[in-house]
């Protein structure tokens, strides 16, 4: 091998090092800023409000799941399946998780056996706290007061 071709292999290889791939799992910061810009994107034609917590899992289920972005955004019911799998698993206010929504009908099936009214009620509180495990922390009486309103209203409305 004579001296032009070790530069030019040597040359190649520095090329192709310097050059960043995504794969599975592993996506570079341009495929992983590609996705976000898409998840907002959608954020705004839906006119949703989505979490930061909320975008992150979708662009980390889609990474997990697909070689690339490109490979992720030709893929349209996968995306809808991530989007549906982080909607289960991160609550916000105005959309919580199916395990909050399950957990609060639970505890609400003790006292009251009507779903109408749980439903209102699980509704109610979804649109005023990030999580159930918010509703269940804040001991304060003013959030008491707001919770017996909550109740009220939707035993009050059936």
């Amino acid at each position: 091998m004579n001296f032009l071709q070790s530069l030019l292999i040597i040359a190649i290889f520095i090329f192709f090092s310097s050059c960043e791939f995504s794969s599975k799992g592993k996506w570079t910061d341009s495929d992983k800023k590609k996705a976000m810009e898409q998840i907002n994107i959608a954020e705004k034609k839906t006119s949703s409000k989505f979490s930061l917590k909320f975008k992150n899992c979708v662009v980390e289920t889609l990474e997990s799941k697909y070689e690339s972005f490109a490979d992720a955004d030709s893929d349209r019911m996968g995306a809808a399946q991530a989007i549906k799998n982080c909607r289960k698993k991160i609550s916000e206010k105005g959309s919580w998780s199916d395990s909050d929504k399950e957990a609060a009908r639970n505890d609400l099936k003790r006292d009251i056996t009507d779903e109408m009214i749980q439903d209102c009620i699980i509704s109610s509180l979804e649109n005023e706290y990030n999580s159930y495990f918010e509703v269940n922390t804040d001991k304060t009486s003013e959030n008491t007061e707001k919770l017996s309103g909550i109740m009220m209203d939707c035993l009050l409305n059936k």
